[in-house]
């Protein structure tokens, strides 16, 4: 039988599951549909992939190192397909992420890319954002 990998989700080792969580879950408007000690799951309000999982950090996810590494990916949030935010909009968007509790980190001009910020999420995790 043949088998095809399917995209599952997206894991983010966490010092604070349950607080990266909720965080990422206001980011992206998802719903927290599994909350368990060191392992917390979301999933877009629709059911639709992929999810978002944050787990809690140990020897094992760390494989074998005594603290945190960091990540070794990052999210991009976008808007949605087709759609041309305003200046206002993008705006409310970079205070909502900081109201969030996310910091912007470095700010990307490159040709042939619309601008956008490195962000770092409330334990460091860094992800990208439109903006200014």
């Amino acid at each position: 039988m043949n088998r095809r990998a399917h995209w599952g989700g997206v894991v983010l080792d966490s010092t604070d599951p349950q607080r990266l969580a909720r965080f990422w879950a206001a980011v992206l408007g998802y719903n927290v549909v599994e909350d368990s000690p060191g392992w917390v799951v979301t999933q877009d309000p629709e059911g639709s992939w992929p999810l978002l999982v944050c787990q809690g950090i140990n020897r094992h996810v760390q494989h074998g190192a005594e603290s945190p590494q960091g990540n070794k990916f990052h999210l991009d949030v976008g808007l949605a397909p087709g759609h041309h935010a305003t200046v206002d909009e993008v705006k409310a968007e970079i205070a909502r992420l900081e109201q969030l509790g996310a910091h912007r980190v470095e700010r990307i001009v490159a040709e042939g890319q619309p601008i956008h910020w490195v962000w770092a999420d409330p334990e460091g995790n860094v992800f990208c954002a439109p903006g200014l």
